[in-house]
């Protein structure tokens, strides 16, 4: 009483329990000592066609994601899946679906405003929750899809800590949420793919593990030690604040970059909204990690009960207090003049927020959670062999040659770009003289702040591919002073050398000691 998904094999026939199965291959269960790989659970009302549709919802999902993980195992006759119609339509759990359920390597529950207002009985839904704690004890092979928003407080204490996929977002204020793929899933819906492929990636892991094969290793710059015990004591731990609904998307993009890369991600699941509860839950996990990441937006969050306090400000405040390692992100094109609340935009103004895009934040997260170890080349390199790389805009040339002289007198070497047309050929030289100087400093003249800006964002794309890190990084900001506009970017390692008024030399100085350190910019 199972779904093979062999699409081939043979075609969908109602039982007469009404159980869905697919005629054709009858394969062995892809995981030894099971019955079926995969247990599918959902209510009935939710797989119900839309006026004009064939198929519902829940069919649909379960046929794309058969095929999905055929593709991820390699082969369509590989897992036996139950489709569960008689408990999506509210029968007796009877001892055959009990079997059922006992003998699958994993669950996967629908769930939506419409499986929790099931008309079970309360004994039946014991018995179910129990099997559910029996499963979930100590591995991850239940997993939840989300088809609607569901407050978490709604869901049964079994669930709410499992690994959840989010098949919904927010349309805006006063409106109801979107359900991806519905009424069919459109071939440009990304968040219906991006979670059902996840939940497919996740599925077959767990499916892999417990069929005895070692799991893969991650490929990433950024990868773990190979050596388990090795790995599990330099495993960095990462704070990936909750966010805002909107920023779901965004937030699961890094947790996948940063699971990736081997760091341990927190929290797992989502916080009770219940402020002694979220503030005891948020501090049990925040603890441990040495790095708090944060996403922020116009909006300030889910609002906690029993405070005035929101997600975003409790998370925050508390990272505060415990002296973390904090990185916060916006869009850079959000305009804070119309963030409606006060205390939101004052948290988007703080000095640790950056304006950058989902990529570049990716990078300064992974550069801040695997920190790459000092290398000594720096300590061995004679001061004469230094190179500085002076990059200006045509109209600060007569800048770059009296900075230029300055060098010259102190006996560091420089390198300006050649003079050409070709944009590609400009893009080319500059990634190739800033992967083999020692230093940067940028012109700021007459020049436009936003091509200040840009050069900024172009090294730090740049940076992974540098055998070293920069030994000092600056803006010269020259003459006139006049319409300055500020560069709106702030990074740790930039100095900025003020001559509003003319050429001071004196001012050079810093960076100069900086070329000359034994050690590159933090």
């Amino acid at each position: 009483m199972s779904v093979e998904p062999a699409r081939t094999a043979g075609k969908r026939q109602e039982s007469s329990a009404g159980i869905v199965r697919l005629e054709g291959n009858h394969c062995m269960a892809y995981v030894p000592g099971y019955k079926n790989d995969i247990f599918v659970s959902y209510a009935h009302v939710d797989n119900i066609p839309l006026s004009g549709i064939s198929k519902g919802w829940v069919e649909t999902f379960i046929d794309n994601l058969s095929t999905k993980l055929a593709q991820k195992l390699g082969r369509t006759d590989l897992f036996k899946l139950w489709d569960d119609r008689l408990l999506a339509q509210n029968a007796p759990l009877t001892p055959e679906i009990l079997d059922a359920l006992k003998g699958s390597a994993t669950l996967v529950l629908v769930v939506s405003p419409g499986y929790l207002k099931s008309p079970w009985c309360q004994r039946e839904k014991n018995a179910f929750y129990d099997l559910l704690r029996s499963k979930n004890r100590g591995s991850n092979s239940v997993f939840v899809v989300h088809r609607d928003r569901v407050e978490h407080e709604s869901c049964p204490e079994e669930i709410r800590d499992l690994l959840g996929f989010r098949f919904w977002e927010e349309r805006g204020k006063g409106k109801e949420p979107r359900i991806a793929g519905e009424p069919v899933p459109q071939p440009t819906d990304s968040l219906y793919w991006d979670e059902l492929s996840d939940l497919a990636g996740k599925l077959s892991q767990s499916l892999e593990q417990r069929r005895g094969s070692a799991p893969t290793e991650p490929s990433s710059a950024f990868m773990p030690p190979r050596d388990p015990t090795e790995a599990r004591a330099k495993r960095p731990q990462v704070f990936l604040a909750e966010v805002s609904d909107d920023l779901y998307k965004a937030r699961k993009k890094l947790l996948g970059a940063l699971e990736q890369a081997g760091a341990e991600v927190f929290p797992k699941a989502p916080y009770p909204l219940t402020a002694v509860e979220y503030e005891q839950a948020l501090g049990r996990d925040l603890g441990g990690c040495s790095l708090f990441v944060q996403l922020l937006s116009d909006l300030p969050g889910r609002e906690l009960h029993g405070s005035t306090k929101t997600i975003v400000t409790a998370q925050l405040e508390l990272a505060k207090s415990l002296n973390k390692a904090i990185l916060q992100w916006r869009d850079r094109e959000l305009d804070l003049n119309e963030v409606e609340e006060d205390s939101q935009r004052q948290i988007l103004e703080g000095p640790s927020v950056m304006a950058i895009s989902l990529e570049e934040l990716q990078y300064e997260v992974l550069q801040k959670a695997f920190p790459k170890p000092a290398r000594e080349s720096h300590a061995s390199l004679p001061t004469g062999d230094a190179l500085v790389f002076v990059h200006s805009d045509a109209i600060d040339q007569a800048l770059v040659k009296e900075i230029c002289v300055v060098l010259d007198r102190e006996q560091i070497g420089w390198v300006v770009p050649s003079e050409t047309e070709s944009p590609e050929r400009v893009r080319h030289e500059f990634e190739d003289l800033l992967l083999g100087c020692d230093a940067l400093m940028l012109i700021y003249g007459q020049s436009p702040g936003g091509w200040v800006r840009q050069q900024l964002m172009n090294c730090r794309k740049l940076q992974h591919k540098r055998e070293t890190p920069l030994r000092a990084l600056a803006v010269f900001e020259g003459p006139p002073p006049a319409n300055k506009s500020e560069l709106g970017i702030s990074l740790p390692s930039l100095r900025k050398l003020v001559c509003h008024q003319g050429f001071d030399a004196s001012r050079i100085a810093e960076f100069i000691n900086e070329v000359r350190s034994t050690s590159p910019a933090a």
